[in-house]
C-alpha cells in the first residue's frame, strides 16, 4: 500500500489532508489577524481614555 491510498478504492488521502492543512493555516491566519486588530484598537481606546483623565487631572 502506498503513502496515501486506501485499498478499496484507490482513493487519494495525501493530496486531500495537504488542501486541508493548506485552508487551515490560512483561516487560522486571518482569524489570528482579525484578533490582533481588535485587541489593538482596544488597547487603543483604553490608551486614549487615560490620557484624557491624565490630562483631566492635571488640569
Amino acid at each position: 500500500m502506498a503513502l496515501g491510498y486506501v485499498d478499496n478504492d484507490n482513493f487519494e488521502i495525501f493530496p486531500h489532508l495537504i488542501v486541508a492543512g493548506i485552508l487551515g493555516t490560512i483561516l487560522s491566519v486571518i482569524a489570528s489577524y482579525i484578533h490582533y486588530k481588535n485587541m489593538i484598537s482596544k488597547l487603543e481606546e483604553i490608551y486614549k481614555s487615560k490620557d484624557k483623565e491624565y490630562y483631566a487631572d492635571i488640569d
